[in-house]
């Protein structure tokens, strides 16, 4: 099917689906995010960019695009407009109280944190969209300290005939209690990705997916990846596509050996109804370890995500990953086994309820024969949120969140509950 030059390819999604999307599944890792998992509740409110990338949808895969998944939404009015330039303020205030947070292994503290985070979306035309927010972050407790941090992210997108075109630019600076390492930590990110799809006669479509992530980590190991996919689209219906090919990576770390990995995936998007999807992402991971005497790793790798909408006000989300990613520690890495559940719920017409569960167990790994480590982690999260629109722009949302871990190293145990109240407003 060719698509013109003009054809918009920054949809804005629908407000519920990606509150619903951050709320319950935030904290699952990429296949090869190298994040350790926050403490503190991320906002609920998502942020303008994600409203415009193509890639937040539910279901991005050529069979759940054609096949309408991830409803779409007509661009408010914008007061800031110029010609092709539209300017889209948005603000966020939270206030949220926490217990059990770590300042340093082994000592959980209690503190109040105000976040007050002002920034913009602007959009030129129908293929860029660039938005910033800073967010200034206030702890009541000593035990930590205040921070200013970043988020940016520029996109591109565009089509022309079978081509499609797609790059991001993705900067995040942020100071937070991280579980891996039992404290607050400073962790700046940079994450390039470019991506080019070419449909050929009939239904194969040819993926090219390029990526380069920096993750610089202040007191603890800095990484760098670059990696290269290609993926082979069989699209065998509007409701059906499936995919196979391969990937590969070079990883170079500031504090331990450098690593190479190869995985061979297949991937199936699956429209089974007009109430339930089904995306399954398998493969293979080979991980080479840059170090005499160092064993290859072998591992599978897997991300599931099923949703189920029995009625247009309710919606339930299934999912589950298994990754390996660089730990913030020196000569180890990370194998994770995550597995989440959620609940969407409207009330009284006005209300969306988000309930979710999550559990993660972790596994540190080391990379080189002198470094014994045999720390096992077992993460426990439960979410509720509670969210309504007041004057058509104002987003007011109740969250409440309870987390344990228990580590078989002491000193990274704990258990936290999170109350916090949190207003949005954006054109």
């Amino acid at each position: 099917m060719k698509t013109s030059g003009k054809t918009p390819l920054v949809p804005r999604i629908v407000k519920s689906q990606l509150w619903t999307k951050t709320m319950l599944l935030a904290g699952l890792a990429s296949l090869h995010s190298g994040h350790a998992q926050q403490i503190v509740a991320p906002l609920t409110i998502e942020p303008e960019s994600a409203r415009t990338d193509p890639s937040s949808q539910v279901g991005n895969s050529p069979a759940s695009r054609s096949a309408g998944e991830g409803s779409l939404a007509p661009a408010p009015a914008s007061p800031l407009e110029w010609g092709p330039f539209n300017i889209r303020p948005h603000i966020i205030y939270r206030i949220l109280y926490s217990d059990g947070l770590q300042s340093t292994p082994g000592h959980p503290t209690s503190t109040t944190i105000n976040t007050f985070a002002p920034g913009f979306l602007a959009e030129l035309g129908t293929h860029w969209s660039f938005d910033y927010t800073p967010s200034w972050n206030e702890y009541s407790s000593h035990q930590f300290r205040d921070t200013l941090d970043h988020a940016a992210k520029l996109i591109w997108g565009t089509a022309y005939e079978e081509w499609v075109f797609h790059a991001s630019q993705d900067y995040n600076r942020s100071t937070s209690p991280q579980i891996q390492t039992a404290q607050q930590t400073r962790e700046t990110d940079y994450l390039t990705d470019l991506n080019v799809s070419y449909q050929f006669a009939g239904d194969l479509t040819a993926e090219t997916a390029l990526s380069r992530s920096v993750r610089l980590v202040e007191a603890f190991n800095d990484t760098r990846q670059w990696s290269i996919r290609e993926l082979f689209h069989l699209k065998e219906s509007a409701e059906l596509d499936s995919a196979l090919g391969a990937e590969y990576g070079y990883v170079k770390t500031s504090n331990s050996p450098d690593m190479s990995f190869v995985q061979f995936l297949a991937r199936v998007a699956w429209r089974m109804s007009e109430k339930l999807n089904l995306e399954l992402q398998g493969g293979l991971e080979n991980r080479h370890i840059k170090q005499t005497g160092a064993a290859n790793l072998r591992n599978p790798v897997l991300t599931t995500t099923l949703h189920y909408r029995p009625v247009e006000t309710t919606q339930l989300s299934f999912s589950s990953s298994r990754t390996t990613s660089v730990s913030y520690f020196s000569n180890q890495i990370v194998e994770n086994s995550t597995y989440a559940a959620g609940l969407d719920q409207r009330l009284l017409t006005h209300f969306q309820l988000a309930a979710g569960a999550e559990y993660q167990d972790s596994q540190f790994r080391s990379t080189t024969p002198s470094t014994p480590n045999d720390r096992k982690d077992k993460n426990y999260s439960f979410t509720l949120g509670l969210r309504t629109v007041v004057f058509h722009r104002l987003d007011l949302t109740f969250q409440y969140r309870k987390s344990h871990n228990s580590s078989s190293v002491p000193g990274f145990g704990f258990s936290s509950n999170q109350v916090g109240l949190e207003l949005g407003y954006h054109y």
